[in-house]
């Protein structure tokens, strides 16, 4: 038992058995293998009942079905979009909406380090750069699906700083000030001759 897809591998305890002998699985998914020990990936959800029939070289026949014996639980599928899909440090705010299918919790985590559990989130980017944001969608049967997803938060300096000033108490340019946004400005250098 387990989530789709599920990989089972198959151990033929037929005895005895080698290489000379004509193997059959079916594996109740519409496929099956001729290899003595096989491995086989059911991709759907569902309970499947697994056949065997082993040929002896000289023609003799036995076989036997495993009634129910996978079951394959249906895995969630992880997807959400963010909107905008471009942000600035002006403009942080990211809403990301669950569009996940066949779940019905969730796990939000922002760049591994918060963790949020609700349903579609709104949420305030702290710093620029990429940001990573992934979703753990879960379902009642125990399974999982995650995705991963990064924004990127571009800086936006503007920053005026004169290049003249008259410290004449005229009110006109008295000061050497600049003036706008710096948040996230780094390597500022000023030299005056």
């Amino acid at each position: 038992a387990g989530c789709s897809p599920l990989d089972v591998c198959f151990r033929n305890l037929s005895s005895p058995i080698d290489t000379a002998y004509k193997v059959t699985w079916d594996f109740g998914d519409g496929s099956g293998s001729s290899a003595i020990s096989p491995c086989h990936r059911f991709n759907d959800a569902g309970n499947y009942s697994v056949y065997l029939e082993v040929v002896s070289p000289l023609g003799c026949r036995t076989d036997r079905i495993y009634p129910g014996l996978i079951d394959v639980s249906q895995s969630p599928k992880a997807a959400f979009e963010m909107n905008p899909d471009r942000l600035n440090s002006l403009s942080p705010i990211v809403r990301i909406t669950d569009q996940s299918q066949f779940s019905n919790n969730r796990i939000w985590q922002i760049n591994r380090s918060e963790q949020f559990n609700q349903s579609d989130l709104e949420y305030t980017f702290r710093d620029t750069g990429i940001q990573q944001v992934q979703l753990i969608a879960l379902s009642t049967n125990g399974c999982r699906d995650t995705l991963t997803q990064y924004i990127d938060v571009e800086p936006i300096v503007s920053f005026f700083l004169p290049n003249a000033f008259t410290p004449n108490g005229d009110a006109k340019n008295d000061g050497f000030l600049g003036v706008g946004y710096t948040l996230g400005m780094m390597d500022f250098e000023l030299a005056v001759w």
